[in-house]
Order: structure tokens, then sequence, then C-alpha cells
């Protein structure tokens, strides 16, 4: 499903990340964990896409990204992956459907048919009856799974989601996992960065960045 070979990150001449190889498969969720600077980040930007300037390939539904092809990245982005943040990422002054409606622009699909889908995401992670507040008039633990529930309206087939759970509490950040493990069912790969053994160890799959390189640890 998402499939990086042979990646070789540097910035001047400070090299990030030397040779790594991961893969993510439907189905399952993986936990990228690393003490700071060890290239957390600098992996995540990569494998969403989001970061070109590097040696390697990068492989997304069994298809190498093309980086030349500014339309075909687009496309990928909209279609293939969905991004959580911790920093959530919404439009405080729009309501929470509007947020949502947001990832739906470019697809071609009718607005209502869009509307009927949102509604029942809503519902699935107990947030309908907020659908019409603005985003500033929830929680931190609300906020998230707004995002959530953004980055999965458009069905990707891979979540992306960095320190989705750092602002949390015990409490959202185990409702946040509750939803993930579910979203993983639909065949859903679900890729998290964190530092938070706890939400690591609620994961399938288990990588470690360190000396710049990445081994599996579960």
């Amino acid at each position: 499903m998402l499939k990086l070979l042979n990646c070789i990150k540097s910035y001047g001449k400070k090299m990030i990340l030397n040779d790594v190889s991961f893969e993510a498969y439907e189905g399952q969720t993986y936990a990228i964990i690393g003490k700071s600077g060890s290239g957390k980040s600098t992996l995540i930007n990569i494998l969403a896409t989001l970061d070109k300037n590097y040696s390697g390939k990068l492989f997304i539904s069994n298809k190498q990204v093309n980086y030349n092809n500014d339309k075909e990245v687009s496309k990928i982005r909209n279609e293939d992956l969905g991004f959580v943040f911790q920093s959530y990422q919404l439009v405080e002054k729009y309501t929470v459907f509007e947020n949502m409606l947001l990832p739906t622009l470019y697809l071609k699909e009718s607005k209502i048919n869009h509307e009927l889908i949102i509604d029942e995401i809503l519902k699935d992670l107990d947030l309908y009856d907020l659908k019409n507040n603005k985003v500033n008039e929830l929680s931190g633990g609300e906020m998230q799974r707004v995002a959530i529930a953004r980055a999965i309206v458009n069905s990707p087939k891979i979540i992306i989601a960095d320190e989705p759970t750092g602002n949390l509490d015990d409490s959202n950040m185990e409702k946040i996992m509750e939803i993930f493990n579910s979203i993983k069912k639909r065949g859903v790969a679900v890729i998290i960065v964190t530092h938070d053994m706890r939400v690591a160890n609620l994961c399938d799959n288990l990588y470690e960045i360190s000396n710049m390189k990445i081994n599996k640890v579960k």
C-alpha cells in the first residue's frame, strides 16, 4: 500500500536519514518513535509526499510517486492520503461541517452525497451534535476528533498522523486511539508519529528511528 525504498535525506552536510526503507499495509496501525531530532518529522513529511528533496523511491497504492507531475501528486494527497496534525489545522471561523467539506471540494461526487457521508462520519465519531458549532467552541479532544473526521471524509487508503495525541489528556488519548483502531478495520493503514509509548504500544507495529536508521521494535 505504501512503500519507501532506500531513502537518503540530508540538510546541507548533515544526514538525517540513511538508506531508510519502510512499508505500511492495509488494516494495520504503525507507530514511529524516536528522540527529538532523530528524523521522525522528516520521515513523515516524505511519506506524506510533502518533501520531495531526497534520494529514494516512494510507492503509494503500488505506483511510484512522480514529483514532476504536480497534478498526479495532488490527486494522491486528496484521494489516497489523509492527514492528522497535533495542531489540528482546522479553520476556526468555520463550523465542524464546513471544515469537513473542505477536502471534498476537488471531488466529482455530488454535494448531497458528500453531506450524507459527512453526517455518517460525524455520527460514528460522536460529533453529530456539534455539526453546526464553530471550531473555536470545541475542546481539544473534540477538535482532534474533528481533524480525524476530516481526514477520512475522502475514504483515504492511508492516514498519516503527526503527534495526534500530543495535546490531549489520557482520556482523550484513549478515545483517539480507539478511533484509529476502528478506522484500520475499514482496510486503512494508519501511520502515527508519536513520543508517547502508551500510544505506540496500542499500535500493531512499532518502529524506532535512531542513528539515521529505522528499525522494527515489534
